[in-house]
């Protein structure tokens, strides 16, 4: 969107909604939200009116090219206090990495036990129930469509870094299916890690292709 020809004033707008009648024939559609949905859902909550006009101010402070592999696809800005004082402020900002999750899990109690376990240092994307128990939250990621197709879309737009695989699941997902060629020489047992809500968060920090990355800080590793 803009003011007319030559403005120089380009917009942006990213939609919620699979169907958007009112853009077509009118404006060109392109991209697509890979990550960081929770970052939109919270400004639709807190900043999201009726008539399109934001409550408060919702600023882009910084942005450039993702590179997979290369670009952390969620995480934040921590001010790390310097033990050497080197900085004029007397902190560093750090990026905390949290690995994008997919979820393979027999029930939703399974998922529950999870997230609880995994906590806020990752950022769960997907949930794939094998046992046909569905919710809300769900329904629009399940349905038809075979598990090993869900899982490799989700690769294959980088919308996840790393798929948990619930014991009790074995055989879905990660024996059926290797990463996608544009994951390269990243191996299938740095993707799929199959561990128990426990023992989950470590196996994400030490055996998956971003415990690798030498320069990614983790969140929640000091």
């Amino acid at each position: 969107g803009n003011s007319g020809k030559n403005s120089n004033s380009s917009q942006f707008f990213i939609t919620f909604q699979n169907q958007t009648p009112q853009c077509d024939g009118k404006h060109v559609v392109f991209g697509q939200v890979v990550s960081g949905f929770e970052v939109l859902e919270a400004v639709e909550r807190n900043a999201g009116t009726k008539d399109g006009t934001p409550t408060v101010d919702v600023v882009i402070t910084d942005c450039g090219i993702y590179t997979p592999f290369e670009t952390p696809g969620a995480g934040y800005w921590y001010d790390s206090p310097d033990d050497d004082e080197t900085s004029y402020t007397g902190i560093s900002p750090v990026f905390m990495v949290r690995p994008r999750i997919s979820l393979i899990v027999p029930n939703l109690k399974a998922a529950e036990r999870f997230e609880r376990a995994l906590g806020e240092t990752v950022v769960i994307v997907q949930k794939i129930v094998v046992e046909g128990e569905k919710n809300d939250l769900l329904e629009s990621q399940q349905n038809d469509t075979p598990i090993e197709t869900m899982i490799h879309e989700s690769l294959s737009t980088f919308a996840v870094d790393v798929v948990v695989i619930a014991p009790s699941v074995k055989g879905k997902g990660k024996d059926c299916l290797p990463p996608p060629s544009q994951w390269g020489t990243i191996s299938r047992d740095q993707v799929f890690l199959e561990a128990k809500p426990v023992d989950a968060l470590a196996m994400i920090r030490k055996k998956s292709w971003m415990a690798m990355q030498p320069t990614w800080q983790m969140d929640g590793v000091q």
